[in-house]
């Protein structure tokens, strides 16, 4: 503390301050770092694996809304109906392959862009037997349609099926990590704050009461018994901090 004694008491009293304000300044420069990262991690969640999870389902239902328009055309015997059913398989099979590509453009690593082409490759082979089936059908070949749609088209019907649910369900976890890494990060981040926050503010403290005690009032009760001893008669009394330059 023989380094205060050249400084006068505001300078003494206004060195705690300064270090609390740059422990404040350090905290919110820390939360704020925290919560931009956490911040990412949110948008990642909801922008790429959330996206994956809904587009894989979507993919599905495009699937299963093609493969019952299908259907329909092997049992309807009318043209004008026929040409409904078959306009919304078309629209059914163009939706499932657009999310493809889409799911495909939102892969993050080599495998999972893999995973998703094979998926791609088994729905397009399901959708070439859907339209043999719905090629027969519209030559009112009914019962070659049906042969084609419960042989082959069954098979690849389940492949596809089990292909999506597995890919619904790699999405699906790979969310949940990503919920839990989110959390985790949450909670960290808090507790390096809090953690931060404590160290700082009993470093501002200890330096404002050494200051205090070893700065000012050590200093001050010294100075007034020798002054009490010299009013007192005692002119033997030895007087220190001579040598300060401060009050």
């Amino acid at each position: 503390m023989r380094a205060l004694n050249n400084l006068n008491i505001v300078i003494k009293l206004a060195i705690p301050v300064v270090v609390m304000i740059a422990v404040t300044i350090g905290l919110i420069f820390f939360a704020k770092t925290g919560l931009d990262t956490l911040a990412e991690e949110t948008q990642q969640i909801v922008d790429l694996h959330a996206a994956r999870r809904s587009m894989a389902l979507d993919i599905k239902a495009h699937v299963n809304e093609a493969a019952i328009q299908e259907k329909n055309l092997i049992i309807e015997t009318r043209f004008q109906e026929m040409a409904i059913y078959e306009q919304a398989f078309r629209e059914a099979k163009a939706e499932a392959l657009k999310d493809l590509d889409s799911l495909i453009a939102l892969s993050d690593s080599p495998e999972r862009r893999t995973a998703n082409e094979q998926l791609k490759k088994v729905v397009e082979d399901y959708f070439a037997i859907m339209g043999r089936t719905i090629a027969h059908a519209q030559l009112n070949e009914s019962d070659e349609a049906f042969k084609v749609s419960s042989g082959e088209g069954r098979a690849l019907r389940q492949k596809a099926s089990q292909a999506l649910d597995e890919r619904a369900n790699a999405n699906a976890a790979a969310l949940e990590t990503e919920k839990h890494d989110a959390a985790e990060l949450a909670s960290l981040t808090s507790t390096k704050l809090i953690v931060a926050s404590g160290a700082g503010l009993t470093l501002a403290i200890v330096l404002l009461a050494a200051i205090t005690l070893y700065g000012v009032t050590r200093p001050l009760n010294g100075m007034t018994g020798a002054m009490g001893r010299l009013a007192d008669g005692d002119l033997d009394v030895s007087v220190t901090g001579t040598e300060r330059k401060d009050e």
